[in-house]
């Protein structure tokens, strides 16, 4: 589905809206791990809808739905430099550690961090901003 329109957006945004929200329940919120992907008009235009996909199939698969939460957040970038060239953008938020953001996050670097950052606790160096 290419988005063209508010409408298209809305529809995608509507399609997601149970995993989202699926994902957001938990026991203790202050416990649970953030993952933010931007999918404002740059992220859009850049790939973010497959990249957030790609987060929701791998966090489910790796059975990490009751810790993380996948998030679908407006822009990310800054400046217009950073939407043309580090969009898509994911931030994770774990409790008690420093915030990380990666750049220029397609399917397979969605894969990578699902499998190194979230499963294995090490963050993916390449990709960070």
């Amino acid at each position: 589905m290419k988005i063209k329109t508010r409408e298209d957006l809305a529809a995608l945004r509507d399609k997601y809206r149970g995993d989202v929200v699926m994902r957001f329940v938990s026991d203790n919120p202050l416990t649970r791990t953030e993952v933010n992907v931007g999918v404002g008009e740059c992220g859009l235009k850049n790939g973010a809808r497959d990249t957030l996909k790609v987060f929701f199939d791998e966090v489910n698969n790796a059975k990490l739905t009751e810790k993380v939460s996948v998030i679908a957040v407006g822009c990310m970038s800054n400046t217009e430099h950073e939407c043309e060239t580090l969009e898509p953008m994911v931030e994770i938020k774990i409790p008690g550690k420093p915030v990380v953001r990666y750049k220029n996050v397609d399917a397979a670097a969605a894969k990578e961090i699902v499998k190194e950052h979230l499963v294995g606790g090490n963050v993916v160096a390449k990709l960070e901003v």
